[in-house]
């Protein structure tokens, strides 16, 4: 076999060890110098360095593996052919409270001449795109949730004023963002006079952490075109009510209004706590002209005690994919409105062919508390989902009942949200 593959062009070699695990791929490149440099060259294309800075103290002493990106950095200055093949990097650093910072990013970056993709978690204090050797990068990573880099003084970064910074880039299309807050007072970062500017079409934000909107209306004002939308936000949890008060639906609606005709994706997804009023509606999507994929909790489409209140008048006519989200927190005992919201579903089944003739799938993701077991058992009998199953394959649309209380663990959420390096969350 490796005879055979010696005789192979290098694309068509590199097409077939495209398909290898990283494993096979150390394998291959152990079988001949023939061999060795395509194989590098896949092994090399996609890098996750996952980092951590010494802990001397007394109490928790960890010697960390900074050497890691030591040698790995030496191993790039050494062979620049190997620089050249990194398409996607990732850098993870675990960092401890009032311990060392880790800076040396650019050490690194600088020797990428063909990266595309960069993850970063979190980033350098001074991280600017100036640290890359050339504009190829389309798709960037910034995760502030398992901390914040600081300068000289320990003063954090507010990551608004990190995104600002790339937010204009000309070659950047996707922009990840995990772990941050709208600052009010960083409106003026993204002032009118930029508005419909940036050049971003795909924007996403993860595990922010507030109730009110702050400065997002003027950053979703800055976008040229936008055309994929994620927003997952876990609100504070409101102590003197039990439960977390959701943003404001309507005002959400709007700001997203604004790119009605160019969006294609839209996703949100709330606290599994979140409560949100009944009489402020998101909005009739059905004016987005575009828009085919969406997921979103059922609470900002219908009133859902409101029997008059209907899916079908309010999802978009281009609709391929429907991820409704049913948070179960603040429900004891069996859900009350299960009937009607299974009658709203199958009155989307009956409805699909004439009003919705691109549907294909439709997912009821059952959001329990995480301290609860996972089967969805509470919200109601299994039995309902069986019978949405049947009314949705008659009309051949795939109907998918899944449970798991963090947006990451449904379908839209995790391994499907298409994020540079699969799952959106790293497993430990």
């Amino acid at each position: 076999m490796a005879s055979i593959l010696t005789t192979l062009s290098n694309d068509i070699l590199l097409e077939i060890l495209s398909s290898l695990s990283q494993t096979d791929l150390y394998t291959v490149a152990l079988v001949s110098r023939r061999l060795r440099g395509p194989a590098q060259r896949v092994l090399y294309r996609s890098v996750y360095l996952r980092l951590q800075v010494p802990n001397l103290t007394k109490y928790c002493p960890i010697t960390g593996n900074l050497d890691l990106f030591i040698r790995f950095v030496k191993t790039i200055s050494d062979s620049p052919h190997l620089g050249s093949s990194v398409s996607k990097l990732s850098i993870s650093v675990w960092l401890f409270t009032g311990g060392p910072r880790f800076r040396d990013h650019s050490d690194l970056l600088g020797l990428l001449p063909s990266l595309r993709s960069l993850s970063l978690r979190p980033p350098p204090f001074n991280f600017q795109l100036s640290m890359l050797p050339s504009s190829a990068l389309e798709t960037l990573h910034l995760g502030f949730a398992s901390g914040r880099d600081r300068n000289g003084n320990g003063e954090p970064h507010d990551p608004l004023e990190i995104i600002e910074q790339v937010f204009w880039a000309t070659h950047l299309r996707r922009l990840l963002i995990d772990g941050i807050s709208f600052t009010p007072e960083l409106s003026t970062l993204f002032p009118p006079s930029r508005h419909r500017t940036s050049p971003i079409t795909d924007l996403e934000f993860r595990s922010g952490n507030q109730e009110k909107f702050g400065c997002l209306p003027n950053i979703l004002a800055c976008i040229k075109e936008l055309k994929r939308f994620t927003f997952e936000m876990h609100t504070p949890w409101e102590a003197s009510h039990c439960y977390a008060r959701g943003m404001e639906p309507a005002a959400l609606g709007q700001m997203i209004g604004i790119h009605a005709s160019t969006l294609e994706t839209l996703e949100i997804a709330a606290s599994d706590a979140a409560e949100f009023p009944d009489t402020s509606l998101f909005g009739s999507l059905a004016w987005h002209p575009n828009l085919k994929r969406l997921a979103i909790p059922d609470e900002l489409l219908v009133v859902v005690e409101n029997e008059t209140s209907t899916l079908i008048d309010v999802l978009p006519p281009k609709l391929e994919e429907l991820q409704l989200q049913f948070a179960m927190l603040r429900m004891h005992g069996n859900d009350r409105n299960r009937s009607l919201r299974v009658n709203r579903l199958l009155q989307l089944a009956t409805a699909k062919e004439a009003r919705f003739p691109a549907l294909r799938r439709v997912i009821w993701w059952c959001q329990p508390c995480e301290c609860w077991d996972n089967d969805g058992s509470r919200y109601g009998p299994i039995s309902d989902m069986e019978d949405l199953k049947a009314a949705f394959q008659e009309v051949d649309v795939d109907f998918e009942f899944t449970s798991d209380p963090y947006f990451e663990g449904s379908p839209f959420g995790g391994k499907e949200s298409g994020h540079p390096w699969g799952s959106y969350v790293d497993d430990e």
